[in-house]
């Protein structure tokens, strides 16, 4: 699809609800790119790192009129930033929030009114954050804690780790994330959670363990069918398999 020499450890894949066309978002160390296959593959610029890193994330969201939203983590600056491509043209970049080091894991969605979430680590704080838009330019400050995770690295390396966030059909913000050793005490140990976030206002309603606990969930990804069933899938690392379990409502 591309072979420009470096690309960084992260991408994404969104289908355009407007045309079906397939849509991946990366960077090449200098670019957050949005890829797009209608026949052959074109190319545009969604936004520009500070400074050249590899260590970039980036998670986009179509709406069902074909604007995209873009979240994507600039390594030079600690600080996850948002874009979003409206009527073909793209916003001026706005900040969602500073970390305290340069490498994290994140996952953007949408709630029913189109509004962005972002849910993401902050590594060295040990933390599960989350912060929306709240107006033009604005998101929540500080971001929202939803969990004190522990130590959820490898071997002192953000390797090995993935993060997953949807809206469910209920308008309930669910959101996948590893457990790490060392987690505060009354916070339960490693493992694989799913916490629920009420859309009233955004406050976690309930936090549901999956598969057997320890070093299982590092990775995982989740989908919802029509039916309200949360598929999830997730590595073990203590076995070196690929789980899957089904959360039905």
């Amino acid at each position: 699809m591309d072979s420009p020499g470096t690309v960084c450890q992260d991408a994404d894949l969104k289908l355009d609800p407007m045309t079906g066309n397939v849509n991946i978002a990366y960077c090449d160390g200098t670019q957050i790119l949005v890829a797009t296959k209608n026949g052959g593959w074109s190319w545009e610029t969604a936004a520009t790192l500070s400074a050249p890193d590899l260590r970039a994330k980036v998670s986009i969201r179509f709406v069902a009129n074909g604007d995209l939203h873009v979240a994507y983590f600039d390594p030079a600056l600690m600080t996850i930033r948002y874009t979003a491509r409206l009527g073909g043209m793209y916003q001026p970049i706005e900040d969602v929030a500073t970390l305290t080091e340069s490498e994290t894991r994140m996952s953007l969605t949408l709630d029913g009114t189109d509004v962005p979430h972002v849910v993401f680590y902050d590594l060295f704080d040990q933390t599960l954050l989350h912060a929306y838009r709240t107006g033009t330019a604005t998101w929540t400050s500080p971001p929202q804690t939803l969990s004190n995770v522990g130590d959820v690295t490898l071997a002192g390396s953000g390797g090995y780790l993935q993060l997953s966030g949807l809206m469910d059909h209920q308008g309930r913000l669910r959101v996948g994330y590893f457990r790490g050793p060392g987690a505060p005490s009354g916070f339960g140990g490693p493992g694989l959670r799913v916490a629920m976030l009420r859309s009233s206002d955004w406050m976690t309603q309930e936090t549901e363990t999956i598969g057997e606990a320890g070093d299982v969930g590092r990775t995982s990804a989740m989908t919802e069918d029509n039916n309200g069933t949360i598929h999830i899938v997730y590595r073990d690392n203590m076995n070196y398999d690929m789980e899957y379990q089904a959360l039905v409502p």
